[in-house]
């Protein structure tokens, strides 16, 4: 009894020492000035909006127990379980102080409530222990006192909570208020800035102008001074214009006579090809007689060669008969073995003679043959050098005509050079003479007449350079005419190039064509070879039976 007595002491001391100890940390809290509380700090308001999620969720925490809930069975079982348990949770039960992960004014909330179940437990423990007598009013001063404590932490939490509204409230008032600043700082930059830059561009505009002006009284200034010089200087220049075109008339001068030499040229270079032209006519036409002498002797040796042939079959046709006449010898010589011997010796020796008369006709044809071989590889190769001595002509006839052409071209390019700088030079003149007059108007408008030999010195110079003009013009139609002349030959050149090529089309289809129509010498050789073999064997023969004989 004695020892629980202390530990209920103890936990008393234990209790005021904790009561005290809050009310020394709710001092401070309450006498904090409200400016500092009331003033928002937009880098707290994550830890302040917690702090009110935790002091709500304080709100639905289970309320404490009454005095008459005290000696209900939970009491009753918990000093069943054992004493030493009792006070051992008791001491459990004491607050945490330094607790980072809950925030400091819900662990006193909470270990007020701890402490007060506490309390209540002991106190009904030790009342169960002690008795009603002396414990019942201490106990109900202490709830009582316990109760004060408790309702001044909620009145506390509470006006927290009140305060925690006011600072939201007042931070949304205050982001309201930026945000209100904001919109009329940038509706009054607009609207004050809009005036000055149509201002400024209106000023650079006009900055724009008088540059543009500037420049272009300068620009009229210069023209002026130029005009003033150029007239100052204009009458040298006609002179220097009238010494340039004297040259030029030189130069074309020089020219016409290059031009005539080069017609005269020209004209040696077409007589020359009108010869040659002459020459290849006279050579195609003793190629033409020669293909018509080759053809008449491809005929001859064609028909040569058919009769070759046909006596050639008339020989395999007498070989095949004496064939046949031998095998039948060999049957009478069998038959008549029991005749006399002359008569056999006879037959054996007209045997042998034909076969000699037969080797003999072989031989003939072979020769024949042969012949006809040679005749026609001499007139194959006849034709080939015909067609290559055509090609080599084609060939050259085409590079005469290519150098005819480029020489052509040469010269029309020519004639279009001088067309074009005789026109050139007239409109020079034309533009001479127009400001020779524009001068005369003015010199005639500043009463200072130009003197009359001066001007029919330029009036003959004039005449003189249409002259030059006019015979220009007169050689140049001569060229055009040289030029169509040079065209028409050289249409009559390609035409001349086309009928060889026709002819060397033709000789090319002709040469396929014997060339398809030979013979098969092949074949003829074979059959005289196994003729000349039947006629050995007939020949072994004869002699195997004169033997015998």
């Amino acid at each position: 009894m004695a020892d629980k007595a202390e530990k209920i002491a103890a936990a008393r001391k234990k209790l005021k020492q904790y009561q005290s100890k809050q009310k020394q940390d709710s001092v401070p809290r309450g006498s904090e000035p409200s400016s500092a509380r009331e003033t928002p700090v937009p880098a707290q308001s994550s830890s302040s909006s917690s702090c009110f999620e935790d002091i709500q969720n304080q709100n639905h925490l289970p309320a404490s127990s009454g005095p008459s809930s005290y000696g209900g069975p939970a009491v009753a079982s918990y000093f069943n379980n054992g004493g030493g348990h009792g006070v051992a949770d008791f001491f459990a039960m004491e607050p945490q102080v330094a607790r980072p992960d809950v925030p400091q004014m819900e662990a006193s909330v909470h270990s007020i409530n701890r402490i007060s179940d506490g309390i209540g437990q002991l106190i009904a423990n030790a009342s169960a222990d002690l008795g009603p007598q002396n414990t019942i009013l201490e106990l109900e001063s202490e709830k009582a006192e316990l109760a004060r404590t408790l309702n001044a932490q909620k009145l506390e939490n509470d006006e927290l909570r009140l305060r925690l509204r006011n600072n939201q409230s007042t931070v949304e008032e205050l982001r309201n208020e930026i945000d209100k600043l904001r919109v009329e700082n940038s509706t009054k930059v607009t609207s004050e800035l809009g005036p000055i830059q149509e201002q400024l561009q209106m000023q650079t505009q006009a900055v724009g102008v008088m540059v543009g002006e500037k420049a272009e009284l300068m620009g009229t200034v210069g023209k002026l001074q130029s005009l003033v010089k150029e007239r100052a200087n204009e009458n040298d220049e006609l002179q220097n214009r009238l010494k340039a075109s004297r040259a030029t008339v030189q130069k074309l001068e020089k020219e016409i006579e290059s031009m005539k030499q080069s017609g005269s040229r020209f004209e040696s270079l077409e007589r020359t090809i009108g010869v040659q032209l002459n020459e290849f006519q006279e050579e195609a036409n003793k190629f033409r007689k020669l293909y018509e002498d080759l053809q008449e002797d491809l005929g001859e040796h064609k028909q040569k060669l058919l009769v070759r042939n046909q006596e050639f079959q008339t020989v395999q046709k007498e070989l095949e008969q004496t064939r046949s006449d031998l095998s039948l010898a060999k049957l009478r010589i069998e038959q008549l073995s029991s005749d006399d011997d002359l008569d056999f010796n006879a037959k054996i020796e007209a045997l042998t003679q034909q076969n000699l008369i037969k080797a003999q006709q072989i031989k003939d044809l072979q020769e024949i043959i042969k012949q006809i071989g040679a005749e026609r590889d001499q007139s194959n190769q006849q034709y080939q050098n015909y067609v290559l001595h055509l090609n080599k002509e084609v060939t050259n006839l085409a590079d005469k005509i290519r150098e005819l052409t480029e020489e052509n071209n040469d010269l029309s390019s020519r004639e279009g050079d001088l067309v074009r700088h005789v026109g050139e030079l007239e409109r020079q003149m034309q533009q001479q003479l127009s400001k020779e007059k524009k001068y005369a108007a003015q010199q005639q408008e500043e009463d200072k007449p130009v003197e009359a030999g001066d001007r029919q010195a330029l009036e003959a110079e004039v005449k003189l350079l249409k002259e030059k003009v006019a015979t220009m013009e007169v050689e140049r139609a001569e060229y055009m005419k040289q030029n169509e002349s040079v065209e028409l030959l050289k249409r009559g050149y390609e035409d001349g190039l086309k009928a060889r090529e026709e002819q060397i089309a033709s000789l090319q289809l002709t040469v396929e064509r014997l060339q398809q129509d030979k013979p098969d010498v092949a074949r003829l050789m074979a059959e005289i070879d196994s003729g000349k073999v039947g006629a050995s064997r007939a020949v072994a023969q004869n002699m195997e039976l004169k033997a015998q004989l």
